[in-house]
């Protein structure tokens, strides 16, 4: 018997857009007062402390990791339905009525997009002449832009150009036209003026330095351009790529081996809420969210605890 069953919980527990992974997940006490929250949430953390199961945890993160997820794409909806697992497991029932159908219950929801969701399948950025790759995506999968549009099935051979920050003047001093833009800014910022003025894709470098680059030199942060029928691609650079690429422009003209397969489809915005109804206060609300777009680290704040989990 798992603790739920074993001992009634003293406050009501929902997971309010639970759409697992993450970029983070913050805590709410509804009803108290700022001067009380902090020793409600050290009562909290010290039950959570006592049963949670990290490997519960790790296997959700490990799942999550095989796709790339953002909101509607294969990924992310499998990710959804692979908690909504975890939680049938644990004894949690789909609602029917409502949350009052019983002590454990669960809803998905759903709403049209209002755009198409976006699928990443391969890319890779090969300087002309090397023998490995700059970047791939089977080792880095934040290198393509989100809602970058695939190149032909071969690829595509073009020079690179250096528009330093990717300023009005860098635009009007660079012939683009048919030709990559390499840019030091960020990537919904250089992208527009650089496709206007004829480029037929982006390099853009902006990893900030609160993520210590040098000391992180092929880390990624992702980005994206705006959805389009007609759009191009972007393709974001580590600091490693970016100081290869800059050093070989040092002596000259640069060509690129350009590769990217991606897809859109419609599809709908699909929201995990879980509910834990307490028996002593069950209109109270402890609220814990984990927005997720891509990022594998919200599930182990849930769905690692053990009094939840087998």
């Amino acid at each position: 018997m798992d603790l739920v069953a074993q001992k009634p919980l003293s406050i009501r527990v929902r997971m309010v857009r639970c759409i697992m992974g993450a970029m983070g997940g913050c805590c709410l006490l509804g009803s108290l007062h700022a001067q009380d929250m902090r020793s409600a949430m050290g009562h909290y953390y010290e039950l959570i402390r006592q049963t949670f199961e990290e490997r519960n945890a790790y296997n959700t993160v490990l799942f999550m990791d095989q796709y790339w997820r953002v909101t509607g794409n294969k990924g992310f909806n499998e990710s959804i339905f692979h908690v909504e697992k975890i939680l049938q497991h644990a004894g949690f029932v789909k609602e029917i009525h409502g949350e009052a159908d019983g002590p454990l219950t669960y809803r998905i929801e759903s709403s049209p997009l209002q755009q198409p969701a976006w699928e990443p399948e391969q890319a890779q950025l090969m300087l002309q002449g090397a023998d490995t790759p700059l970047l791939a995506y089977c080792s880095n999968r934040n290198m393509l832009a989100i809602y970058s549009a695939s190149t032909p099935p071969q690829g595509i051979n073009a020079e690179v150009v250096y528009i330093g920050a990717g300023e009005e003047k860098d635009f009007e001093r660079n012939d683009l036209r048919g030709k990559i833009a390499f840019a030091e800014g960020q990537m919904d910022q250089v992208y527009g003026p650089a496709v206007k003025h004829g480029a037929i894709g982006v390099l853009a470098y902006s990893v900030p330095q609160f993520n210590r680059p040098q000391q992180h030199p092929n880390a990624i942060s992702f980005q994206s351009i705006p959805y389009s029928d007609t759009a191009k691609w972007g393709i974001l650079l580590s600091y490693a790529a970016r100081e290869t690429l800059k050093a070989a422009l040092q002596h000259g003209p640069v060509y690129t081996h350009v590769l990217v397969q991606a897809h859109t489809y419609p599809a709908t915005a699909l929201t995990l809420v879980a509910n834990v109804r307490g028996a002593l206060k069950p209109e109270d609300r402890f609220v814990f969210s984990a927005p997720d777009n891509s990022g594998p680290c919200a599930p182990s704040l849930f769905y690692g605890e053990r009094k939840l989990l087998p």
